[in-house]
């Protein structure tokens, strides 16, 4: 997911989602702590009860869905990919995005934003936008 996010900077929002299999991989603490140490730099969602992994009709760890600009789950994959195998299929995405206009780098309104998390340790700041269905996740200033 790195290099795609550094490929990718403007146009792809990672957030992962960790559904701990036993009850000791559910604690939010403990998530943290190994997305620290592994220097995690996405969002990570703590699915505890499972409602994303069944939402998306997940059966596999690993499993990656793709999200058009729109919202819409447009590809899954379970098992691992490579940034280069997965690159030209985001490409192509976005270039479609861009064409129906759908894909905006321009900063957006919130509409009922319901949620903020800070990590000041890596500076960042994540926003749950409600009305859009998604999760923004920027860099703090120095200011």
């Amino acid at each position: 997911m790195r290099e795609l996010e550094r490929r990718f900077p403007a146009e792809l929002a990672v957030v992962g989602v960790h559904s701990g299999k036993y009850a000791a991989e559910r604690v939010t603490a403990r998530i943290r702590e190994a997305s620290l140490r592994l220097g995690v730099e996405h969002a990570v969602v703590n699915d505890r009860q499972f409602r994303v992994w069944r939402a998306y009709a997940v059966r596999a760890w690993p499993t990656l869905v793709v999200l058009d600009a729109r919202g819409y789950a447009v590809g899954q994959h379970a098992g691992e990919l490579t940034a280069d195998q997965l690159a030209p299929f985001l490409e192509r995405l976005i270039a479609a995005g861009e064409r129906d206009g759908s894909l905006t780098r321009a900063p957006a309104a919130l509409r009922y934003p319901g949620k903020v998390a800070l990590d000041a340790t890596r500076r960042r700041i994540a926003v749950a936008d409600t009305g859009h269905h998604r999760v923004l996740v920027g860099a703090l200033d120095e200011g």
